[in-house]
């Protein structure tokens, strides 16, 4: 989980115990070396700068709810969806565009989804007013 236990476990720390319980799998002799793929799929280039953009994140939607509720907020949140996005869009081009693939692409968009409905804001509620469908908030700005 993230450092707050209300928030949803963040991705890059999915994606480490992944690797790491693979890796172990592939120690045990559980699976075979030439079969393990989370390391290269999960590099550490990936996940180290990826963790900072989720805390900047975290805090940006703790900031915006802690200043407001409810549709008063929804600007600063939607702002905090850009930026985080925005961001994620640069950590991709880092990785020549192999980071951030199908699986990652919806966990990523979940768990943006997620951090803002852990402090209460309803995300279809959010899309109603600022004009996004249901799964649509990383639309505007996602290149992943």
């Amino acid at each position: 989980m993230s450092i707050d236990s209300t928030l949803p476990e963040r991705p890059s720390v999915y994606w480490r115990n992944s690797r790491d319980e693979e890796e172990a799998d592939v120690a045990a002799g559980k699976v075979p070396r030439d079969e393990a793929f989370m390391a290269s799929l999960f590099p550490d280039a990936m996940l180290d700068p990826l963790e900072p953009i989720e805390a900047a994140y975290e805090a940006d939607v703790a900031a915006a709810t802690a200043t407001g509720n409810g549709e008063n907020t929804y600007p600063a949140l939607y702002a905090a969806v850009e930026k985080v996005v925005l961001a994620l869009n640069d950590l991709n081009e880092q990785g020549e565009g192999a980071y951030i693939e199908t699986g990652e692409r919806e966990r990523l968009a979940e768990w943006i989804e997620q951090v803002i409905e852990a402090r209460g804001i309803s995300i279809n509620d959010m899309g109603r007013v600022l004009g996004f469908g249901s799964g649509e908030i990383t639309d505007e700005w996602r290149d992943w």
